[in-house]
């Protein structure tokens, strides 16, 4: 049975590049580097939270390039305490928010960011009236011992 989202993996231009942005402005942990026999980067763990990675794969060439129509991932969602708090974070870093905050059709406070290599990410405050923090009090009263 499956249990969670463990990590999930992403192909980079630039190692450095990427990892000092997942580090330094997200705020994520870089955990561990994996090598190949020939001592060559394979992978790099960042630790996001509880048991959740991001895996960084070095050999990237193409920069990606978002088409609303393609099939496949769209973006990436990061919870986050508080949106404001957050977006002030990342600008006095000198990092660009490509949308503002604004209050999604869910409920939830939500902002987007780029990654270096132009990967969609949004960051998203679950409010307590929001569908999803409603679904998930839902799911927990559905699995509470009584």
């Amino acid at each position: 049975m499956i249990t969670g989202i463990t990590h999930y993996g992403v192909k980079v231009k630039d190692m450095e590049r990427s990892v000092d942005f997942y580090t330094r402005i997200l705020g994520f942990e870089e955990a561990f580097r994996i090598h190949n026999d020939d001592g060559s980067l394979r992978i790099v763990y960042l630790h996001i939270g509880t048991q959740q990675f991001v895996e960084l794969f070095p050999g990237g060439q193409e920069e990606y390039k978002y088409i609303p129509t393609a099939v496949g991932t769209n973006h990436l969602c990061y919870e986050v305490d508080d949106a404001y708090a957050t977006v002030e974070q990342i600008k006095a870093k000198g990092y660009p928010i490509d949308k503002e905050i604004q209050q999604g059709r869910s409920g939830c406070l939500q902002f987007w960011i780029l990654d270096p290599d132009r990967n969609r990410i949004e960051l998203m405050q679950l409010l307590p009236d929001s569908l999803q923090a409603k679904a998930l009090q839902a799911i927990q009263e559905k699995y509470a011992v009584r």
